[in-house]
């Protein structure tokens, strides 16, 4: 059934549910206070969005492991989170003229990081890990332990979600001291 059938029917997408209740996790995991305050990232809007970035990244890059539906979900997910990239901006202030621009700019830096932790995590070279948060203005004071924090993430999430997160809330691991 299509999503607008589905729509009109007031049957909901499993893929469209799914999609928001990951995105909301991501969302979640990326605003601990614990990657603030210890100095890995900044408490900026753009801190803030490059962490949402880092989870999302994550979570898109075992999603897509997970057959049509898994690809499906991540594409999905990918679009609620920009949309929520777009009213953060509106509520910052920015204008309609510039969101696109802006917004254009976001999606360059997320699916360009995207790329990066994706090879960096392929390579399995822990300094490559290091690397990619570095050109992308993450691991502040301390990028070995974003890196440790990363490569722990992606092994949990491997381990969670061979079934595309159909139904489970992600454990996304705590910030090791």
């Amino acid at each position: 059934m299509t999503t607008l059938l589905r729509r009109i029917l007031g049957r909901p997408d499993p893929v469209d549910e799914n999609a928001a209740r990951l995105a909301e996790s991501v969302m979640s995991a990326a605003r601990r206070p614990s990657f603030y305050s210890a100095g890995l990232v900044t408490d900026t809007l753009e801190g803030r969005f490059s962490m949402v970035a880092m989870h999302g990244a994550l979570l898109i890059r075992h999603l897509r492991r997970a057959g049509d539906e898994g690809f499906r979900t991540a594409e999905r997910m990918g679009e609620i989170l920009f949309d929520r990239f777009d009213y953060a901006l509106r509520e910052e202030g920015v204008g309609d003229h510039s969101i696109a621009r802006r917004m254009r700019k976001l999606g360059e830096e997320f699916y360009g990081l995207a790329r990066a932790l994706d090879e960096a995590l392929e390579s399995g070279h822990d300094r490559a890990v290091e690397a990619a948060l570095a050109r992308n203005g993450l691991g502040g004071n301390d990028p070995d332990r974003l890196a440790s924090h990363l490569r722990k993430t992606d092994e949990s999430l491997a381990r969670q979600g061979s079934g595309g997160f159909a139904g489970i809330q992600p454990d996304w691991p705590e910030l090791a001291h």
